[in-house]
């Protein structure tokens, strides 16, 4: 048995205010670390404050993500997305990188009619060795004009700008189970359904890879061209990923890996407290169990498939992952941090994907 001393400090503060010692036993199962055990979402909206650009890159920024770099052996990984993924138009004449109106009424918290030009795709070349995550428009590009002229303008910008390696995956829509729920306002009618949803991803998807083929060869080919989905808001909306992926989700094998999101309670809910839900061990337990569940019947029904890596890297891919709060982690290592009563505010679980009838 290992013994290991894990202790909780303030701040500031130079003494430790409690310490407990933990017993693991060396001879349980566990999982091959992620390279990218610590990553980090930032809001679409948000990417060119947080990365600058090419004449004026945030230096903060890649200061912070390079010494994380440094302890942990791997930079995080980006995923650049969100809601305001799904609000975003390109404008080719705008002389900077975005342009974001807030409408109160809709929401405070971001903007939610957006353009952005040429100069956002700079952004991604202000964080060296980063691997990121870019998210394309579904919901505008699903059903309307604008959005659909906007894929076919950005792909070419967005796989020039994520070449050299720097490309985890691509994500098409942010929880497209809320497209006909929004509160901050329904893109789809209250008809929605799994089966209109896998039509219009695999209209974009392929519409994607043919552009792919035609700008950047390089990150059209098997291995490469690869998406995490369906990136739900979790297992309890209209939308059911198990039916997405019986109507045919990951009909085209590019899916690398199986997303959905959650959510413990929002922050402005009557009686949320930090003792009594974010940090409470019950809470967060059942939350991300849910999840599991979900997942463990998607690996065990009849839709599996072999999945595709080919070298000893890519193979450790192939766990189950857990993005909490941001830090992405193995669904095993989870288990252990949700017994000892560490917090997940929004987790977003990811594991080898599941195939297709």
């Amino acid at each position: 048995m290992r013994r290991i001393l894990s202790f909780i400090a303030y701040a500031f503060v130079p003494t430790v205010i409690n310490a407990v010692q933990i017993s693991v036993d060396e001879s349980a199962s566990s999982n091959p670390v992620f390279d990218g055990y610590v990553s980090y979402s930032i809001e679409f909206s948000s990417f060119p404050e947080f990365a600058g650009n090419n004449s004026r890159p945030n230096t903060f920024s890649e200061n912070l993500l390079g010494n994380l770099g440094k302890i942990i052996g791997t930079k995080p990984y980006i995923r650049v997305g969100g809601n305001t993924q799904d609000y975003a138009l390109y404008n080719a004449s705008l002389p900077y990188g975005l342009n974001g109106t807030i409408d109160p009424k809709r929401s405070s918290d971001y903007p939610t009619t957006i353009f952005i030009g040429p100069s956002f795709f700079e952004s991604y070349n202000t964080f060296k060795n980063t691997k990121f995550i870019h998210g394309f428009n579904l919901g505008l590009g699903g059903n309307r004009t604008s959005g659909w002229q906007t894929l076919l303008d950005t792909v070419p910008l967005a796989c020039k700008a994520l070449g050299g390696g720097k490309l985890f995956a691509w994500t098409y829509g942010n929880e497209p189970d809320l497209f006909s729920t929004s509160a901050q306002g329904p893109v789809r009618p209250p008809s929605w359904n799994e089966a209109e949803f896998v039509d219009q991803w695999l209209n974009g998807t392929r519409k994607i890879q043919e552009l792919l083929e035609k700008n950047c060869p390089d990150l059209a080919k098997n291995g490469t061209y690869e998406y995490i989905a369906p990136s739900f808001a979790g297992v309890g909306n209209k939308l059911k990923a198990p039916k997405a992926w019986g109507e045919g989700l990951n009909e085209d094998k590019n899916i690398k890996l199986f997303a959905t999101h959650n959510y413990i309670s929002g922050a402005t809910s009557p009686g949320v407290t930090l003792q009594g839900t974010l940090m409470n061990h019950s809470m967060t337990k059942a939350s991300v169990d849910a999840h599991i569940v979900e997942y463990d019947k998607l690996r065990r029904s009849s839709l599996a498939r072999p999945t595709r890596y080919t070298t000893k890297a890519d193979r450790g891919s192939q766990t189950p992952l857990v993005q909490l709060s941001g830090v992405w982690t193995s669904t095993s290592i989870l288990r252990v941090s949700v017994s000892r009563g560490y917090t997940c505010t929004w987790v977003l679980i990811i594991g080898t994907p599941p195939g297709n009838r």
